[in-house]
């Protein structure tokens, strides 16, 4: 199983996110090191343009959103989990787990779910 985080923003508007792009760098971690929305070709992710197989699954988590775009559509039926801080906008699919939390940053949700798995060792202090 592989796990890729994409970042829902083009890869030319990054530098707008100024403390994302702060905070990532202060981690030793630039632009080039990450995986953008405008990188992919999300339709040729799908099990069907891999040519199904048992080997070809896909399962989504939107993280910090929870309507698809119009380019990101395609995807719907691999959604599986939403973890989010925003009220909800619309009707969502019953298969989709979501979690919608109205806390001040979906960080604060994502921490809460790393702190709580038995995989995830932290190091140092926070």
């Amino acid at each position: 199983t592989a796990y890729v985080p994409v970042l829902n923003v083009a890869r030319e508007n990054f530098r707008l996110r100024l403390e994302s792009v702060y905070f990532l760098g202060t981690q030793g971690i630039g632009a080039g090191d990450l995986t953008f929305l405008s990188d992919l070709d999300l339709a040729a992710l799908t099990p069907a343009a891999r040519g199904g197989g048992a080997d070809a699954s896909l399962a989504v988590t939107l993280v910090d959103h929870h309507v698809l775009s119009e380019a990101e559509a395609g995807l719907e039926p691999y959604v599986v989990r939403v973890l989010d801080h925003r009220p909800q906008d619309g009707p969502l699919p019953d298969s989709w787990t979501v979690t919608l939390e109205h806390v001040g940053s979906c960080c604060s949700l994502v921490a809460r779910e790393l702190l709580a798995s038995d995989s995830f060792e932290l190091e140092g202090d926070v």
